[in-house]
């Protein structure tokens, strides 16, 4: 196993925060068109900060971390709110993954999880949780395009959007995790009779 130091981990999320979070905040709140950043590794932030933050949480007081929590909540609400006016249509970009607002609210709310859950009992309860959806996270990857499709065609224009990322959050993460238990099921089936089959000829 390749080990990788904390500096060399801070150092891609410090990059990954820069051209994922910040460069598209200044395209989308001061009209700038910077077009040096990435889509490639948009997500990987997230699964470094979490690992970072499983390993040391924020050294923050709770009451720090709640103010701050709901600040960046009421922050997506109210700029959704005003740019939408100003721009005379829906202005998502505070609800995408890349805006701060939530970039800040997942960071303190995974944060507050690890911390409620640090106890030996808990702890090994949800690492069995995180290790089940960890061994699936490729083919959850790989899957949830086709939930999400369907259920921007059928949810996106007629709920609340708020209450539509919530629902197709939920929606597409259990169907496609529990799609790709069934498909490893399947699997182990077909390959359990493929060995069957053989051992049979090679037994003629």
């Amino acid at each position: 196993m390749i080990k990788v130091d904390r500096k060399s981990i801070d150092y891609l999320v410090y990059i990954w925060i820069a051209f994922i979070i910040v460069i598209p905040f200044l395209n989308a709140v001061f009209r700038k068109n910077i077009k040096i950043y990435s889509p490639v590794g948009q997500y990987i932030g997230y699964f470094l900060i979490g690992y970072l933050l499983f390993e040391k949480p924020l050294n923050m007081k709770k009451w720090q971390k709640y103010i701050i929590f709901f600040m960046m909540i009421f922050s997506i609400i109210f700029l959704t709110y005003i740019f939408t006016k100003s721009n005379s249509k829906f202005f998502d970009y505070f609800y995408d993954y890349h805006s701060i607002g939530v970039f800040g609210a997942t960071v303190l709310f995974y944060d507050f999880f690890v911390n409620t859950f640090d106890g030996e009992k808990n702890l090994a309860k949800v690492k069995n949780v995180i290790k089940s959806v960890s061994a699936k996270t490729y083919d959850i990857y790989l899957i949830h395009p086709i939930f999400l499709f369907f259920c921007e065609k059928i949810l996106k224009f007629k709920v609340n959007y708020f209450l539509y990322i919530i629902v197709t959050f939920v929606i597409v993460f259990l169907l496609s995790f529990f799609t790709s238990k069934i498909l490893k099921v399947l699997y182990n089936l077909l390959t359990g009779i493929n060995r069957q089959f053989y051992k049979k000829i090679e037994l003629k």
